[in-house]
């Protein structure tokens, strides 16, 4: 009977090693669903670069030298726009004060000013055409990337604030004064 008990232990042992040795992979991971909602829906400004621009007395406009870059990381969220805050102000040198309000502008954000021109493009997870597509608008007052949702993954955009500011009445720029700095704001904002 020893021997018997004894033998039939060595087989037990030799079954169970031989078939964990023959699907190793079987036994070997870990599955998991995650629910729709863990996330949730979030906008994140992951850059936010000041632009430059010249000042062009003759014709009254500022025109962009270097555009402003703002990038955007979405989850679940549809849109993402640029809409310019139609107002000249003097700051302080490194852009981080305001002073007084200088003059009224009218902001184009599609002129064509040789480097400082706008872009608007998704650069992660988009979704280039058919039902559903990415739009991407280029206006004289809006630059938007709309219908960004795509499932629940992780859409990045960037936007290029290029173009140029027109001041509104011609007396205005006796306000400009030389050797100074001056800032034109955008709103940014990202909506579901």
């Amino acid at each position: 009977m020893k021997n018997i008990i004894a033998t039939t232990i060595a087989l037990t042992i030799a079954t169970s090693a031989s078939a964990n040795v023959s699907t190793p992979s079987s036994n070997t991971l870990w599955g998991g669903t995650t629910s729709d909602n863990i996330f949730g829906a979030y906008c994140t400004f992951t850059k936010n670069s000041p632009g430059s621009m010249s000042f062009h007395p003759n014709s009254r406009e500022w025109r962009v030298t270097t555009p402003a870059i703002i990038e955007v990381e979405s989850r679940k969220a549809n849109n993402v726009k640029v809409e310019p805050i139609n107002e000249l102000w003097s700051s302080n040198s490194n852009h981080t004060t305001l002073g007084a309000k200088v003059a009224d502008v009218t902001v184009d954000y599609s002129a064509t000013v040789g480097n400082g021109n706008s872009s608007v493009k998704v650069t992660k997870n988009g979704i280039p055409n058919g039902n559903g597509a990415n739009v991407l608008r280029l206006n004289s007052n809006l630059l938007e990337v709309a219908n960004m949702k795509n499932g629940a993954k992780k859409v990045e955009v960037e936007i290029k604030i290029g173009g140029k500011a027109t001041m509104t009445k011609s007396n205005e720029t006796s306000g400009i004064a030389e050797d100074s700095d001056y800032v034109i704001r955008h709103n940014v904002t990202c909506t579901q």
